[in-house]
C-alpha cells in the first residue's frame, strides 16, 4: 500500500465534545460501545467488501480508486502495530448497483447473481482498542479509532486525483452520575498514488 506513503493533511485534529448523554429509563447505564452512523447504513465485514464488491474507477483514465478494504487494513496494520487486541466494526451506505457488460439487455429480474456488481459509496468504520483503558474510581475511557470514506467526494468522472479520507480518534466512557461522555478528533486527508 504504497499509496498511503503520500499524505497530505488538509486540517490538524480538532476536538469536538458530544454533550451528554442521559441515562435510559429503567436508570442502567448506557453501552459504552460507539454507536456509530446506524441510521440508512448497514454492517458488513472486510470479506464482504473485498469478495462481493467492485472498486471504481475514475473515468477518463480507468484507474482504480483506493479500496474501502486498502484503506481499513492501512488503517488496522497501523492500530495493529501498537495494540494488537482490537475489533473493526463497519457499517456502509449508498449502495451502488451495475451489471456484467454481458447483461446489458436483460431485465433486472433476470439478471443472474453473477452477472450483478455492487459497490459502496460510502463506508464507515471503527476499531475499537480495549486495551487502552483508564479508570477513574467506578469510571473508565476506552479508546476507539476510525475513518470515513466517500466515493462521491472524489470527482469519479476525471482522471486519477488526489482522494479523500477522514480519521478519528474517539474516546468514551462512563463519567460521575452514570452519564456517558464522548470526545472525538476528526482529521481530513488526501492521498495520491506513486504508481
Amino acid at each position: 500500500m504504497e499509496y498511503m506513503n503520500n499524505l497530505s493533511i488538509s486540517q490538524p485534529f480538532m476536538p469536538m465534545v458530544i454533550p451528554e448523554v442521559s441515562l435510559l429509563d429503567n436508570n442502567e447505564p448506557i453501552d459504552l460501545s460507539p454507536v456509530f452512523i446506524e441510521a440508512n447504513t448497514f454492517q458488513v465485514t472486510k470479506a464482504d467488501l473485498m469478495t462481493r464488491c467492485t472498486i471504481p474507477v475514475f473515468a477518463k483514465d480507468n484507474e482504480t480508486t483506493i479500496s474501502h478494504t486498502d484503506f481499513i487494513v492501512a488503517v488496522e496494520q497501523v492500530v495493529g502495530s501498537y495494540h494488537p487486541h482490537h475489533n473493526t466494526r463497519i457499517r456502509v451506505s449508498h449502495p451502488v448497483k451495475g451489471r456484467i457488460p454481458d447483461a446489458r439487455y436483460k431485465k433486472a429480474s433476470e439478471l443472474q447473481p453473477h452477472e450483478e456488481t455492487l459497490y459502496y459509496e460510502r463506508m464507515m468504520f471503527v476499531i475499537d482498542v480495549p486495551t487502552v483503558r483508564k479508570d477513574f474510581g467506578d469510571n473508565s475511557l476506552s479508546l476507539t479509532i476510525g475513518g470515513v470514506r466517500s466515493y462521491h467526494l472524489d470527482n469519479l468522472h476525471s482522471k486519477k486525483s488526489a482522494e479523500k479520507f477522514k480519521l478519528l480518534t474517539y474516546v468514551c466512557g462512563a463519567m460521575a452520575w452514570s452519564k456517558t461522555s464522548r470526545s472525538q478528533a476528526f482529521t481530513s486527508f488526501k492521498t495520491a498514488s506513486n504508481r
